[in-house]
């Protein structure tokens, strides 16, 4: 049940909405009724309400100052302002801290109960985007170790006890079974995308065994199986997948004109790999760096654009990726080209 409280200098105003609304019912627990702002500032430091009902003017800090102070300290706090008809500009002011709601004065408990009911909603998806957001940033982070792994042990077999180690101590750190089945697909996945066969039986067998896994020693002891199948010298590809370098090429033609696109995005958000090992297999499979591929990209859209006639060499710029700096575009334009925009221009 989420917490709230109440925050007026009338004493009136805030004993009447204390009593005559369902609180319950709304699935909220009424903590503290306050007479002033330094009050609420008190009761906010000692309970960290959820939803906080504040009158804009108070006696000690007013509405806009305890909404300041309470975001300075926790940004997930909902508020919903209480104001006079003269007051409105400074609601208008406290949007600037989150505010999302505001009750022009007086009002009634339905307008109450509206606003409350929208906030709680707004507070449910706030926190459970989060929580997606987390688990997101945990799963990368997760597949990116699980990948480290599968790279050091297509190089160093012997070292697969160490790496049954760290697989298991990462599965310890979650009861989930879903979760832990993740983790050692990802990696069977990975060490059959290093090694090009798996050894043992088929990956699609070895995947599917690891699904129908209903209890943690299961998939350790099919992890080790696995690990026991490794011979001593591992013949390796000694290339990325094919695939996985089109991905990544693939992204990227489609992606040129963001400004802030690098390959370490790329490989952390996208792939879910090291980015060191990336770089290396991209020099490796095309030939050049990937700065320099994606700068060839942007300057092909620049030459496109450049003749079509209608754009300024600073909004070409900023339409295949240089941003604002239409200097930074002319100097890799012609380093790509051997001649300036305003040369090709003329050439044409």
């Amino acid at each position: 049940m989420l917490k709230c409280m109440i925050a007026d200098d009338e004493k009136i105003i805030r004993e009447t909405i204390a009593t005559f609304i369902d609180w319950e019912a709304l699935g909220l627990r009424l903590i503290g009724v306050c007479k002033d702002g330094l009050e609420a500032f008190d009761l906010i430091m000692d309970e960290s309400p959820d939803i906080s009902l504040i009158d804009i003017r108070m006696p000690g800090l007013s509405g806009l100052e305890l909404i300041e102070r309470a975001a300075s300290i926790d940004p997930n706090m909902n508020f919903i302002i209480l104001s006079g008809y003269g007051e409105f500009s400074y609601a208008q002011q406290a949007m600037r801290f989150g505010v999302r709601h505001y009750l022009l004065k007086p009002c009634s408990p339905a307008q109450i109960i509206d606003a409350m009911q929208k906030t709680i909603e707004e507070h449910k998806e706030r926190k459970r985007l989060h929580e997606l957001e987390n688990h997101e940033s945990l799963r990368q982070h997760l597949f990116r170790t699980v990948h480290e792994y599968a790279v050091i042990l297509s190089s160093h077999p012997e070292r697969n006890t160490t790496i049954q180690e760290k697989l298991f101590s990462l599965m310890g750190l979650y009861s989930d079974l879903d979760f832990q089945q993740a983790i050692v697909i990802h990696f069977l996945t990975w060490m059959h995308h290093e090694l090009s066969y798996s050894p043992g039986s088929p990956l699609s067998q070895q995947l599917s065994t690891i699904r129908k896994a209903v209890t943690t020693e299961e998939i350790q002891s099919l992890v080790q199986n696995y690990l026991h199948h490794l011979p001593a010298s591992l013949p390796t590809s000694g290339h990325l997948p094919k695939e996985f370098i089109l991905k990544c090429i693939d992204y990227t033609k489609t992606h040129y004109d963001d400004p802030c696109l690098t390959l370490k995005w790329i490989a952390e958000n996208h792939l879910f790999m090291n980015v060191d090992y990336v770089s290396k297999q991209f020099i490796k499979q095309t030939g050049e760096r990937y700065s320099h591929f994606l700068n060839r990209i942007r300057i092909d859209h620049a030459k496109e654009l450049l003749c079509r006639g209608n754009l300024t060499f600073y909004e070409i710029a900023q339409r295949v990726g240089y941003g604002n700096n239409p200097q930074y575009f002319s100097q890799v334009f012609k380093k790509i080209t051997g001649q300036t925009p305003t040369a090709f221009v003329q050439s044409l």
